[in-house]
């Protein structure tokens, strides 16, 4: 019908008093959605906690509007991507945290824009926050280290790229993320980015404020650039399937050790192995519930696992469907078989993980996994030569 006005549709998320609006249903619920994985990696990364004082209000223009909207923090056109929406999101929320926490209203803290960047790509591409577990996966960055090539990490912090859906942002993302990850292992590393944005906040820049607060760790001879270096570098190894193996077996061994109330002892409670309580297992038996969701973490766990471990995560899960179908012995059986396939299949996974490191020591280059979307591996020389002039490289 001509005329029909397209609605509005719009949701307050209580907890993050963040309000979205846009023209599509499922957009704002998505929009909600990942805000909330946002906020919680933000927090978790700036130690914040609580709902924020500052109302902000998001908005996606509808198809026939041009005008950003007056009332809105952010406003976006109807035809923007999800990364520059995201992205946005993300660096107002960390603007709206640390103003709010360390710098007063209105401060200007420089650091927001590759904090996003490294958040957005943890969250958006990564998928932190959504499975069972969370493997950052830098091989591309690390096929760029191991052949010398390394980003200006005065540019880096300096000169952002402007959000966009192409492959040099998604390369911005990336290593801003591992700059991140290694700032986390260092020392105090709950304190360092309260103490950068003070030093922002009274004017130092981003690239004076690092290296005012590294260089008491310094030798002589060593640069911001010449740390960096080294930090990224052997940050670059945690991620993937490096980790991704130790990561199941984590998890697993949480599920699988049950927290047990432990009379006279020192402690209150002491976790034991599940096989090993036999008192406990008609408990488990009449406890439907806990099995079943027992059962379908481990599912989970198994979905997300390193190929090799998923079988005998799936074993796990069948000796759990015997425990609640009251066949204790039979439960037994099977689960000191997954435990041994499981075991078998861990040492596997190890010496694909050692062979791993050895090819990265020997500089041959891994498999890239952004195949058809950034032949990184394969063209990156030629990459660089076309994008010499980009700010951050």
């Amino acid at each position: 019908m001509r005329g029909t006005v397209v609605p509005i549709f719009s949701e307050t998320v209580t907890t993050l008093n963040l309000r979205i609006r846009t023209s599509s249903l499922q957009d704002t619920k998505n929009l909600s959605q990942a805000a909330e994985l946002f906020a919680r990696e933000i927090d978790r990364t700036l130690h914040f906690s609580g709902i924020p004082q500052t109302r902000l209000q998001l908005t996606i223009l509808r198809p026939d509007e041009h005008t950003p909207d007056a009332d809105s923090d952010l406003c976006f056109p109807f035809d923007s991507s999800s990364i520059e929406i995201s992205y946005g999101l993300i660096r107002k929320m960390i603007l709206r945290r640390t103003r709010e926490n360390f710098s007063g209203s209105g401060a200007d803290i420089p650091s927001a824009d590759w904090l996003a960047a490294a958040i957005c790509n943890r969250v958006f591409y990564d998928g932190k926050g959504i499975r069972t577990f969370y493997s950052p996966d830098f091989r591309v960055a690390r096929s760029q280290f191991m052949n010398g090539h390394f980003p200006r990490i005065d540019r880096l912090l300096a000169q952002p790229l402007a959000p966009a859906d192409d492959p040099l942002f998604r390369l911005y993302l990336l290593h801003c993320d591992l700059l991140a990850s290694a700032l986390e292992n260092q020392p105090e590393a709950n304190v360092f980015l309260q103490k950068l944005f003070e030093l922002e906040r009274y004017g130092r820049s981003t690239v004076e404020s690092f290296e005012f607060l590294l260089r008491p760790n310094w030798s002589a001879a060593e640069t911001l650039q010449s740390w960096y270096e080294k930090k990224v570098l052997a940050e670059s190894g945690r991620g993937w399937q490096l980790n991704e193996a130790d990561n199941t077996l984590s998890e697993l061994q949480e599920l699988l050790n049950i927290p047990v109330l432990e009379a006279g002892g020192r402690t209150a409670v002491k976790r034991l192995p599940l096989e090993k309580i036999p008192k406990l297992l008609e408990d488990y038996k009449l406890n439907a519930l806990a099995l079943n969701l027992m059962q379908n973490r481990i599912l989970l766990l198994a979905k997300n696992a390193p190929l090799l471990l998923r079988p005998p995560l799936q074993q796990f899960s069948k000796a759990l469907a015997s425990l609640q179908a009251g066949k204790n012995s039979r439960f037994r059986k099977e689960f000191r078989k997954a435990r041994k396939e499981f075991d078998a299949a861990m040492k596997r996974q190890n010496r694909i993980a050692e062979l791993l490191q050895q090819s990265d020591s020997n500089r041959t280059p891994l498999l890239d996994p952004f195949e058809p979307y950034l032949r990184i591996a394969e063209k990156y020389r030629n990459l660089r030569n076309e994008l010499s002039n980009i700010p951050w490289k």
